[in-house]
């Protein structure tokens, strides 16, 4: 950093100064009669001569700055323009102001309407430079009373990875490095500015880096290249896993999310559209919101618990920290929330009887997962009630096809995982009567072979 890139630093801390002076001045000039104000001249002229000096360093400074490249030209160009001419008014009006006050009363009040046309329009487009060119933009009717501060733009599972980081994007990094303003030669908001990274390298990485997007997120909140800075709103840790999911899987921006294989820690980023194949596995009817303190016990026991939509009631739970120990209990605090629990994790857990027992009393289940658990015949009964199953995980247990007998009444079930389980193919045939509308999954994928596969041997 040399001198002149330091003194460009000084123009968004000096440029509020003239600004607030000249507010002041045009008020006095509307609200004090001319004969009160030449009894005060020595006093407001002195005022003038201030502003007009801090509004030629913030001229200086602003051009230095402009000069940076990190803005848009044309918006750039536009308020450097208003600033040499607000800055050259105020000067004249400085000089002249004596002769002002005993001017006719149209060149004396359009002095200072003018210095509060050029002062509004100057100060708007540097509030576009540094947040956007909607910044001012009011809400609509419907939204002034909104409670969330959020973006109403969601993201379903046929959005594209793009489209979804894009709404991060929004919130947390476009005022620096969006259509208006490129710190770092930056920018989040084209596909383009993705792929061309800054001036540091590679945002997205490859084969063999996280690339600087990921780098710069989980720094520590005190680094000083740590993004977005610490004054700045920070990504929630949903919002950095995804990115750190989509990134570290190729970051593909065209690849759609429901090709993502997104965990149900992710799914709170996703709201349900009528064509996402999610649908059936979410109510369409809403429910109250969960007793807070029962969530805060069940987190105080190493639980996930997370909302399984944006703006959604209905929870997701997993119980995939859970001591065994613990277990019993656990179950006995989700019972409590059996209206909103819909999706529930018990993936290579070895729960007591009594804990499976106990499945059956959350009777609003839509997704059961228990890979490679201690689940076996003898429980399969226990699932009887849960007559709103659609997914069922039984991949890695010691169950067979006489157990599916138990629960042939579920006939909601529309995908069951059996892979590495002790079903034979007699079993999957039997298990595919009991649900003829279910897909069953065996998990035994053949990948076809193609010319391109064939490795040529050359001397």
């Amino acid at each position: 950093m040399n001198i002149f890139e330091y003194v460009g630093k000084f123009h968004p801390l000096v440029v509020h100064f003239p600004i607030g002076i000249l507010m002041i001045f045009v008020v006095l000039g509307f609200i004090i009669p001319r004969r009160q104000l030449q009894e005060s001249y020595k006093i407001i002229w002195l005022i003038l001569l201030v502003s007009a000096i801090f509004a030629t360093f913030s001229c200086i400074s602003g051009l230095v700055l402009s000069g940076s490249g990190a803005y848009n030209l044309k918006l750039i160009n536009n308020h450097r323009n208003l600033g040499i001419a607000l800055a050259l008014l105020n000067w004249i009006i400085f000089l002249t102001f004596k002769k002002l006050l005993q001017s006719p009363l149209w060149i004396y009040n359009s002095s200072f309407i003018s210095i509060l046309i050029l002062t509004i329009l100057t100060g708007h487009l540097g509030g576009s430079l540094t947040h956007g060119s909607d910044f001012l933009t009011p809400p609509k009717p419907a939204e002034w009373f909104r409670k969330s501060l959020t973006s109403n733009e969601t993201a379903s599972l046929n959005s594209t990875a793009f489209e979804t980081a894009s709404l991060i994007f929004e919130q947390k990094c476009i005022t620096c490095h969006g259509e208006n303003k490129q710190k770092g030669d930056l920018r989040l908001d084209t596909k383009e500015g993705l792929i061309k990274g800054g001036k540091d390298g590679h945002l997205l990485g490859d084969s063999k880096s996280a690339g600087i997007l990921l780098e710069r997120i989980m720094l520590p909140l005190e680094d000083d290249d740590h993004m977005p800075p610490s004054e700045k709103e920070q990504l929630t840790p949903m919002e950095m896993n995804f990115l750190n999911l989509w990134i570290k899987s190729g970051a593909d921006l065209n690849k759609a999310l429901a090709e993502l294989n997104m965990p149900d820690s992710l799914s709170g980023l996703i709201v349900s559209d009528k064509n996402d194949k999610i649908n059936n596995l979410i109510p369409q009817t809403d429910v109250i919101q969960a007793d807070r303190n029962t969530i805060e016990k069940l987190n105080s026991l190493d639980v996930l618990v997370s909302p399984i939509a944006l703006n959604s009631n209905y929870l997701s739970v997993s119980f995939m920290n859970v001591l065994p120990e613990n277990g019993m209990q656990v179950m006995e605090e989700c019972i409590k929330l059996k209206q909103q629990i819909i999706w529930l994790n018990l993936d290579y857990q070895n729960l007591d009887t009594l804990v499976w027992q106990q499945i059956g009393d959350l009777n609003n289940l839509r997704k059961l997962s228990a890979k490679n658990s201690n689940f076996d015949d003898n429980k399969m009964a226990y699932l009887q009630m849960l007559d709103s199953l659609i997914s069922l995980n039984l991949v890695g247990t010691n169950v067979s096809s006489s157990g599916f007998e138990k629960i042939k009444n579920l006939q909601k079930l529309e995908s069951i995982y059996l892979y590495q389980t002790k079903i034979d193919e007699a079993g999957f045939k039997q298990i595919n009567q009991f649900f003829p509308n279910a897909k069953l999954d065996s998990g035994n994928y053949i990948v076809p072979i193609f010319a391109s596969d064939t490795t040529v041997f050359k001397l």
